[in-house]
């Protein structure tokens, strides 16, 4: 996806027309398709590799943990857009969602993985 800080002055409204995006889709056909995104708030994409490299610096291999988010959630807009051929999982940066139930799974390194905790708004159950 097109990040919001890059302008194109050759673009109306900084993006490319309709027969723009089907030209470039058809000439490049074994590289890019169109895929629907979900949505990443911009705190959660603003992540470089100084800072994991200074977070993991001296942690002992046995301290390390990690956690991962399964969400299912109603549609807030879905929109295809364009990327590489076999992303599996592009993403549209937008600041709001819809009600969502998420999965929380964790585990370490040693290879113990701990029950699932499942947060899901309880209103209206």
């Amino acid at each position: 996806m097109c990040r919001s800080s890059l302008i194109e002055p050759i673009f109306k409204n900084n993006a490319p027309g309709k027969d723009g995006v089907l030209s470039l889709l058809k000439r490049h056909k074994g590289m890019v398709g169109q895929r629907i995104a979900s949505n990443l708030k911009p705190s959660k994409a603003e992540v470089s590799q100084e800072i994991l490299k200074k977070l993991w610096k001296n942690v002992p291999p046995n301290n390390i943990y990690n956690e991962d988010e399964s969400k299912v959630s109603d549609d807030p807009g879905r929109m295809k857009g364009i990327c590489r051929r076999g992303a599996k999982y592009p993403v549209k940066i937008c600041n709001h969602t819809k009600f969502a139930t998420s999965v929380l799974m964790c585990g370490y390194a040693s290879g113990i993985l701990l029950l699932p905790y499942i947060i899901y708004k309880s209103e209206g159950l």
